[in-house]
């Protein structure tokens, strides 16, 4: 029995080694958690709700399986967008905040007191399938916020594993976008396409860009003509931009890297832009670089259906 165990154990890490798996939780196990500020009832609470919000996110960035948005990218990020203040957060304008920081949950919250009895209500609110989530903890007004952090987090701890199958959708596949492109498009004349996305990961220029890569092939089996060299300057619209790659946290043996890209579509009669777009996924993975790699080319797939839409609008 022993012996069969163990020949299990090691065709699965055999398995694992040849195919590149992560040996530990897969990344679709990871959860990718931005906290923003917490609303205050009055001005007295403020600087209460932005402390519980800082220590949430120390306290999260602990838990096994969770990556969590540096607050400073975060509120660079929102800042752009105006959408920093939690009270504005609803599932509506929460995609557009997870497609610009990488987050697949968003935590929000409010704090008011009522005598000597503080409380803080918190959102788990998903950017990928919209459900909403609450919890909430009460304190003494006069106590430090070292222990309601702690009951918080641990609240939090439990509900994001509970809820871990409702908090993230199940991403579409390659085969599924070209599907579903294909037939928005059946029967119509695409046009040609030229892309130039350069990377870098750490400073340093990426010889074969994964997103340049990823988009290039969904457009071109979803029909699309896809110009590269010399021909290049015949097609009717420019895919241009960039792509950066930078290390998250390190885990055991597992490492997360997140990558931001940035495109823009610029038609070839008069310099047109029909489309200006960006993108912000994480990945984790044994190795630093193929995390870097996925967490692009993911970024590239969602961004594919987009510039494809955008080129040709759906009638």
């Amino acid at each position: 029995m022993k012996k069969t165990t163990l020949l299990i154990r090691l065709i699965v890490l055999l398995a694992a080694l040849c195919f590149g798996r992560p040996l530990v939780a897969g990344e679709t196990d990871w959860l990718t958690v931005a906290v923003l500020d917490f609303d205050a009832s009055d001005a007295r609470l403020k600087e209460s709700g932005t402390q519980l919000a800082l220590l949430l996110t120390t306290k999260l960035s602990t838990l096994d399986a969770v990556v969590v948005v540096e607050r400073q990218d975060l509120s660079k990020l929102l800042g752009e967008q105006e959408l920093g203040a939690s009270g504005l957060v609803n599932p509506s304008t929460a995609a557009r905040i997870g497609q610009l920081t990488g987050a697949r949950v968003l935590v929000t919250g409010r704090v008011f007191a009522v005598a000597s009895v503080t409380t803080v209500a918190v959102k788990v609110i998903s950017t990928e399938t919209g459900r909403v989530f609450g919890a909430s903890i009460d304190y003494s007004t006069s106590s430090s916020l070292t222990a309601p952090v702690e009951q918080l987090a641990g609240k939090l701890a439990e509900l994001l594993q509970a809820k871990k199958s409702a908090l993230i959708a199940t991403p579409p596949s390659k085969a599924d976008r070209v599907a579903r492109l294909k037939q928005k498009f059946a029967g119509r004349t695409l046009p040609s396409v030229t892309i130039s996305i350069p990377e870098q990961h750490f400073g340093s220029p990426v010889v074969d860009p994964a997103a340049e890569t990823e988009i290039g092939l969904i457009l071109n089996e979803a029909g699309f003509l896809v110009f590269t060299g010399e021909s290049a300057a015949k097609a009717d619209y420019r895919i241009s931009g960039e792509a950066f790659s930078e290390t998250g946290i390190r885990r055991g043996s597992l490492v997360s890297c997140r990558a931001r890209v940035e495109v823009k579509a610029v038609s070839r009669d008069g310099g047109h832009a029909v489309l200006v777009d960006r993108q912000v996924t994480v990945a984790v993975d044994t190795a630093e670089h193929v995390a870097a790699k996925n967490a692009l080319q993911q970024a590239g797939e969602g961004l594919a259906e987009r510039i494809a839409e955008a080129l040709v609008p759906i009638r």
